[in-house]
């Protein structure tokens, strides 16, 4: 990130999820290890400022993280923007899905079992949805099978076997406590699935509260509980939800719109004269 003499030379363009200032407020979740003494800290702020202020734009992939460019880092808001990932709608695609099922299958995909929400999950699929639902997990952390639970390991991201677990699904969960920009919760909208997740890092942004699915505070296991009943008692709803955020995903989350904004913003650095940053 600090070779400053070859970003003064050619013209570039930074794209990110998060900022290091963003990292270091999930610093305990991501098992981050913050930098502690002030004099390091301010050095490495000091860098990390000098770095985007070279760059000729600096470019979010939420709102969310283009604000942290401003408020954190003092970059001016016209050499700031937002462009969203994207997923590939042809690999990922919303299947004629049969009649709903008596029991309807929810699906978690998680690496990081624990920062995901995995255990809270458990803990509420226990108490609450048990026999009323069944729960696949995708993860690489050890966890069991036990009653209406299967997990899945060793998974590829994008993988076939991975995406029709997404086509079988009929929801999706992840109540993660720390987050940037959820890829999984995009495919899960482009597979056709209602999304259930937390206000953490740019999730508002993807997941719109009560059309493709529902936001709930990390750590709430009552509002956790609360929004898997709606969408386990309500296959109508449910569905209308996920087709809802299949169309959001066609709309803002197309990586061949994201291709095309990263190939203006390109041409759009490289007109920047050097001698005005």
């Amino acid at each position: 990130m600090f070779r400053h003499g070859a970003l003064r030379r050619i013209p570039t363009c930074l794209w990110t999820d998060v900022t290091p200032v963003q990292l270091d407020e999930q610093a305990e979740q991501y098992l981050h290890r913050r930098t502690r003494l002030p004099p390091l800290r301010a050095l490495k702020q000091l860098a990390v400022r000098r770095t985007f202020r070279l760059a000729r734009r600096c470019l979010g992939w939420s709102e969310w993280a283009r604000r942290s460019f401003v408020r954190d880092y003092g970059i001016p808001e016209e050499k700031t923007g937002v462009v969203a990932p994207g997923v590939d709608l042809s690999a990922w695609q919303m299947p004629a899905r049969p009649e709903p099922r008596a029991i309807p299958r929810l699906l978690f995909v998680g690496g990081d079992f624990a920062r995901k929400g995995g255990r809270l999950l458990l803990d509420v699929f226990r108490d609450r949805l048990r026999g009323r639902a069944e729960l696949d997990i995708v993860t690489r952390d050890a966890v069991a099978d036990e009653a209406g639970v299967r997990v899945h390991r060793g998974l590829s991201a994008g993988s076939e076997p991975l995406r029709r677990l997404y086509r079988e699904a009929d929801a999706f969960v992840l109540p993660t406590f720390a987050d940037c920009h959820s890829i999984a919760s995009l495919e899960a909208m482009a597979s056709g699935l209602p999304v259930v997740t937390t206000r953490v890092g740019a999730n508002p942004e993807i997941v719109e509260a009560g059309e493709t699915g529902f936001l709930v505070d990390a750590g709430d296991g009552a509002s956790l509980a609360e929004a898997l009943g709606t969408l386990v008692g309500d296959a109508g709803r449910a569905r209308r939800m996920g087709a809802c955020g299949r169309r959001r995903v066609e709309r803002t989350f197309d990586a061949r719109k994201t291709v095309e904004r990263l190939v203006a913003e390109a041409r759009t650095a490289a007109a920047v004269p050097a001698d005005s940053i």
